[in-house]
């Protein structure tokens, strides 16, 4: 089987969201594949922290005393507690997810969780063929040629980019941003 971990690194995040596909229009000039997903390498881990809180009670006491024969009396009152270093769950992305790149979590999602639509583009001749059209194109024009031409490939594109970018990949690939 033709290796496919340059297939979803090409694919806009937006056919994952609408099922159609879209060019870059932006005009940002980026002059990169339309079809490239910028991969940030941020990690997105948050940390939880910890506190320490004490609290305390000073003693007190209290003292008579008379003229005459001499006695004394004393009363001590007081407590102290403190509570340590309270336990905090950090929760985080898991399986492929947690890879720390996009690209390396979509490797890890064609032998786990995207197994199947993995195997079914690979399977399928015109699914690669739509794949590497969609590399070449710069416009839309190239994009709806691609997709007329190799429209048997569509389905099993999609559903493989749909597995990536919206759920096995969702955190490191930013699938809120497209799904």
């Amino acid at each position: 089987m033709k290796p496919l971990l340059a297939l979803v690194t090409l694919l806009s995040a937006a056919a994952c969201v609408q099922h159609s596909f879209k060019s870059d229009d932006d005009d940002d000039d980026d002059d990169g594949s339309i079809w490239e997903r910028p991969d940030d390498g941020d990690g997105n881990s948050g940390a939880g922290g910890s506190g320490n809180t004490t609290s305390s009670t000073k003693a007190t006491s209290t003292k008579a005393s008379t003229t005459g024969p001499t006695s004394s009396s004393s009363v001590t009152t007081g407590s102290t507690s403190q509570v340590g270093p309270t336990a905090t769950t950090t929760t985080g992305p898991t399986g492929c997810d947690a890879e720390a790149t996009c690209n390396d979590c979509q490797a890890c999602s064609f032998g786990a969780d995207c197994a199947t639509q993995y195997d079914a583009c690979g399977n399928n001749p015109e699914c690669f063929a739509l794949n590497d059209c969609l590399n070449l194109c710069q416009d839309q024009a190239c994009i709806d040629q691609c997709v007329t031409d190799h429209a048997a490939g569509v389905d099993d594109l999609l559903g493989l980019i749909d597995c990536i970018y919206c759920d096995a990949c969702y955190v490191t690939c930013d699938g809120a941003a497209s799904c």
